[in-house]
């Protein structure tokens, strides 16, 4: 097993949750929170570093063999659309805990917010204002 490989993240743990929700903040930063009841969530950040695309590189140079459909499927949606961002995901209050399992793809042309859980692939659309936010960075990261 991969050490970058989050088990919280696994298809089996994921059928285990009631769903999820997605948040993008002004600040950039993408919230994925994954409730296990009402009150009780498993909650990550999606964030682009400033370069994104050397970072996603060394994600999938270390986890390809590992992870051949998670890469193929985030690969087939990079090909698609070449003007998107990349972020990626750790857990809340743990920046260094990167999964290389989880990422999140967001199509600045079209719009769209590709959430990617190993094999699992979900499009979210969003407004063009939201877009802007995670284009600039301009808001507070609390």
């Amino acid at each position: 097993m991969n050490k970058y490989d989050d088990p919280k993240l696994s298809l089996e743990t994921l059928q285990s949750y009631q769903g999820y929700s997605l948040q993008v903040f002004t600040s950039g930063r993408i919230k994925l929170s994954f409730h296990i009841s009402h009150s009780h969530r498993v909650e990550y950040y999606g964030e682009c570093p400033k370069r994104f695309r050397e970072a996603y590189a060394r994600q999938s140079q270390r986890s390809l063999q590992v992870m051949p459909e998670h890469f193929a499927c985030v690969g087939a949606i990079l090909d698609g659309s070449p003007y998107s961002l990349i972020h990626r995901i750790h857990l809340k209050a743990d920046n260094n805990a990167t999964s290389d399992n989880a990422h999140i793809v967001t199509d600045t042309e079209q719009e769209i917010c590709h959430v990617i859980l190993g094999s699992l692939h979900h499009q979210w659309g969003l407004p063009k204002s939201v877009i802007q936010a995670l284009l600039s960075h301009s808001g507070p990261r609390r």
